[in-house]
This record gives C-alpha cells, structure tokens and sequence, in this order.
C-alpha cells in the first residue's frame, strides 16, 4: 500500500521554529540520484547564514517536462545537510508512482544510503 504524497516519514528532521525568510537561495551543492538519461533527479541544498540547511530538486521526467524548486526554507530548514537530503528523498518517494522504475529504484537507494550514514554518524 502506497503512503500519501503528503506524508514523509522524515519530517521529524525539520527544525521547529519558523523560518526567518521564506526566499529561495543559490544551491551550494548538489546530488544527482539517477544515472539514467531518461529521468533525472538532482537534490540541491544550501546553507542559510543561520546555520540551518534547506533543500531544493530538479526532476526531468522521462515523458518529457520538468518539476524544479530553488532551495529555501519552503520545505523545512534542517540542523545538517544530511537530514535536508533525507527529507528531500522522503518527499519524493511520496511520488515514487510517477517515476520510471530505475528512477523509483534509484530513489530507495539514496534513502537506503543516507540512512545507513546515519547510523554512523
């Protein structure tokens, strides 16, 4: 059974208190999830000059258009950078049905990856 979009299981990584300003800022870093040319998943986040990190995604969909969002506070401000990239992988397996399976496959391998980085940190 499919969870809704609107649920991410990771939304306990957001800092509480509400953000300063709400304005997307310039990428710092990013993440590109997928090694297929037909769908493409980048992750980007930046660091806020409070210390808290936000995230941003660029999807280019294997049936042709794009779905993208600029960094910012919109989703959540996060303590590290890591948690901003779990949160952002949350969000979108809460849309894992629109994607291609090797996208869909791609997806799990990142939470599985940041979620066994955190068990080591």
């Amino acid at each position: 059974m499919q969870r809704p979009a609107s649920v991410n299981r990771y939304d306990g990584l957001r800092i509480a208190a509400p953000a300063p300003d709400l304005s997307p800022v310039e990428a710092s870093s990013s993440w590109t999830l997928t090694d297929s040319r037909a769908e493409v998943i980048t992750i980007s986040s930046a660091l806020l000059p409070d210390g808290s990190w936000v995230y941003g995604f660029c999807v280019s969909w294997a049936k042709g258009g794009k779905s993208s969002r600029l960094p910012s506070a919109e989703s959540g401000r996060f303590r590290s950078q890591h948690d901003a990239k779990l949160h952002a992988v949350g969000f979108m397996l809460g849309y894992i049905e629109h994607f291609i399976p090797e996208s869909q496959d791609a997806l799990r391998a990142a939470e599985k990856s940041l979620v066994q980085l955190s068990l080591f940190e």
